[in-house]
């Protein structure tokens, strides 16, 4: 969504300050990952063949724009690399290929993997998050690998700015009740995903912060699909 506004070229009629957050449902860390017969046995690996060999490493993701784009462009930066970045309209496309054969990596959301970790298909070489994941046992954030990356997808329920106080607070108790239940919380694990729940200060200040990520890396964008 920031992506859209915060882009010139995409001519959004609509801002941050046009929308009242309520809550953070989920917050989906990207992840990076190669196929199971892959030689890439770690991140390392990976990195030292995309230095090795400039724009011959194919890395898929779920769109232009997307969270897995956005950390495929930091991660170069931060390893001085250049992968050929492939997009793919969803995640579930991108894996494919990669489970194919046609791309040596995925940079995506972690909730698309862990059907295909779980059945031995796939390897997930790090988490780009402050924790690793539940589902993904075992796998390294990127951070502790010593690439300091921390691109993630978040997930919030909004209404439009301008409402009242009451019904604002109204909302978001209500939220929160939901998204604290046990119910609630085992659905959503079920689906590969854990609710992370913040309440709209957390939320707005969230969104601050990937707004502050994003920009530079938007610019990058830009020059990249120009």
């Amino acid at each position: 969504m920031a992506t859209a506004y915060l882009d010139p070229q995409r001519k959004a009629v609509f801002a941050a300050k046009d929308f009242e957050p309520l809550a953070m449902h989920i917050v989906d860390p990207n992840g990076v990952a190669v196929a199971a017969n892959s030689p890439f046995k770690n991140m390392k690996d990976l990195i030292d063949a995309a230095m090795a060999n400039p724009f011959k490493i194919k890395m898929s993701d779920f769109g232009i724009g997307g969270g897995g784009h956005l950390a495929t462009l930091e991660l170069q930066r931060l390893t001085n690399t250049k992968f050929s970045i492939v997009h793919f309209d969803g995640g579930a496309p991108a894996i494919t290929a990669l489970l194919g054969g046609h791309v040596d990596g995925y940079s995506g959301s972690v909730g698309a993997m862990v059907p295909q970790m779980r059945s031995g298909d796939l390897r997930v070489l790090g988490v780009v998050d402050k924790v690793e994941s539940k589902f993904l046992p075992g796998v390294k954030t990127l951070e502790a690998q010593g690439i300091p990356l921390l691109v993630t997808s978040g997930r919030a329920l909004l209404m439009p700015a301008g409402g009242s106080r009451e019904v604002v607070d109204v909302l978001a108790r209500v939220f929160r009740k939901i998204m604290e239940s046990e119910k609630h919380r085992k659905a959503i694990f079920d689906t590969g995903q854990d609710v992370r729940y913040m309440d709209p200060a957390q939320t707005k200040a969230y969104w601050v912060d990937v707004e502050r990520q994003l920009k530079p890396l938007i610019e990058v964008m830009a020059k990249d699909t120009n």
